[in-house]
């Protein structure tokens, strides 16, 4: 009851959910462990900005957190990698302060790290944007939480979206370590907020997700047996050559009708191309590769129709992997 007591007065007093910002501890990795590509590619929610910059799962991290993410970009001017929040998460910041919050350290102590707050242009589109403040730090060898009130009044196009992005000022080869992150109404830095971390994981999920394990990177190629790697299914052949998936739904309800859906190929009956699952046919009692055609999707998942040559009908096993990605 207490629990129950405490929690109701935490959110009537807006402590409770103030972090905009999701993943900023850097504890849900669902592409992979590290990413230098321009884009999404490691850290769920966090997109790497410029090129030959590198984000990478660390374990060097202030008292209290799992991971931080390193970045890297060797002789690289303002290295950068940014967040991007929905126009639905920032409706009420207008006309409010803006207080971001980090930890972070560097291997060089005259590293210099900014941090820019944008607005987008136009409603979750962040193709064009519109800077709202900006603010620089000398970093230490040291983790040391820094925090600022970006404005006083955020302005109204704050209500498209806010993107945050962290950049690295100069060319040196230092590494800088970042975690913490927090993004909140208010001219005051509040303790971090940590959410579980299913929480956590389901709020990432709406932006993008996938049939294998978290913990597991889809891949091409793999064998069927790889644990967490593939979901099994049974395709409905309705001709020896046509089949349909049953409705494959997503963990949650995503934040659009996913942009791209992914399909990655088995190994069965041989390494197949990309684009195409595996179906088992009994006639023959074996493995042929099918091609997957992305058909019926919504925001809560999607269905596959399937095309080969597998000399039966009817109910078929089926194995296969994909991700889908609603990101801004």
């Amino acid at each position: 009851m207490t629990n129950a007591v405490n929690l109701a007065s935490a959110a009537g007093t807006g402590f409770a959910f103030r972090n905009r910002i999701i993943n900023g501890g850097f504890d849900v990795w669902q592409r992979a462990t590290s990413h230098s590509a321009i884009g999404y590619g490691s850290a769920d929610r966090w997109q790497v900005f410029t090129s030959s910059t590198s984000l990478t799962r660390s374990t060097d991290v202030p008292t209290g957190f799992i991971y931080s993410c390193l970045m890297t970009g060797t002789s690289v001017t303002n290295a950068q990698f940014s967040q991007r929040i929905e126009a639905l998460n920032c409706a009420d910041l207008v006309g409010q302060p803006i207080t971001v919050s980090f930890w972070a350290k560097s291997t060089s102590g005259s590293s210099q790290l900014g941090v820019i707050l944008h607005s987008a242009n136009a409603t979750d589109n962040f193709s064009g944007v519109t800077v709202i403040n900006s603010q620089l730090y000398t970093l230490t060898s040291t983790w040391t939480r820094y925090s600022v009130t970006l404005t006083t009044s955020a302005p109204a196009a704050a209500a498209n979206g806010v993107q945050v992005l962290f950049y690295r000022n100069g060319t040196e080869s230092s590494t800088t370590f970042i975690t913490g992150v927090q993004l909140e109404v208010g001219s005051v830095a509040t303790p971090f907020e940590r959410r579980l971390y299913g929480q956590e994981v389901a709020l990432c999920q709406r932006y993008f997700c996938k049939s294998s394990s978290l913990n597991v990177v889809p891949v091409n190629g793999a064998g069927y047996t790889t644990a967490g790697m593939f979901f099994s299914s049974v395709a409905g052949a309705y001709l020896t050559t046509a089949a349909y998936t049953p409705f494959m739904k997503f963990p949650v309800t995503m934040r659009t009708e996913p942009a791209t859906i992914t399909i990655y190929n088995t190994n069965l009956p041989s390494p197949s191309t990309a684009g195409q699952w595996s179906i088992f046919s009994p006639s023959g009692g074996v493995w042929y590769n099918c091609s997957v055609s992305v058909q019926s999707v919504t925001q809560e998942g999607w269905a596959a129709a399937l095309a080969g040559s597998w000399g039966s009908s009817g109910g078929l096993p089926l194995y296969g992997a994909w991700a889908a990605s609603a990101e801004l």
